[in-house]
């Protein structure tokens, strides 16, 4: 089995900023991202209490890293990085040990 990695961000949106708003951005920036080297797949999602997961699966763990450390500093994604709030964001990368 191929050694792919799983990015999740959870996070929160700031307070003035709605779930249209935010996709609409995340829109965006999908051409950045799915250029980004060993980029897979990407989903988004919210549960009912309006908590977000982006979860990410990459190649291997190294693109995954290489690809977290482009997008923090990336022009493309200012944008988008500006609507979440980033005191609630937590970035975890695993290895995917398992896949159906």
């Amino acid at each position: 089995m191929t050694k792919h990695s799983l990015e999740t961000v959870e996070f929160r949106l700031n307070d003035n900023v709605t779930a249209e708003a935010f996709l609409t951005e995340i829109r965006k920036n999908e051409d950045f991202v799915s250029s980004l080297d060993g980029f897979i797949e990407r989903h988004i999602a919210q549960n009912e209490d309006g908590l977000w997961l982006d979860v990410v699966k990459w190649r291997d763990m190294q693109s995954a890293k290489a690809a977290a450390s482009q997008f923090e500093n990336a022009e493309e994604v200012r944008g988008l990085m500006s609507m979440i709030n980033l005191e609630t964001a937590k970035m975890l990368h695993f290895e995917v040990k398992s896949a159906m």
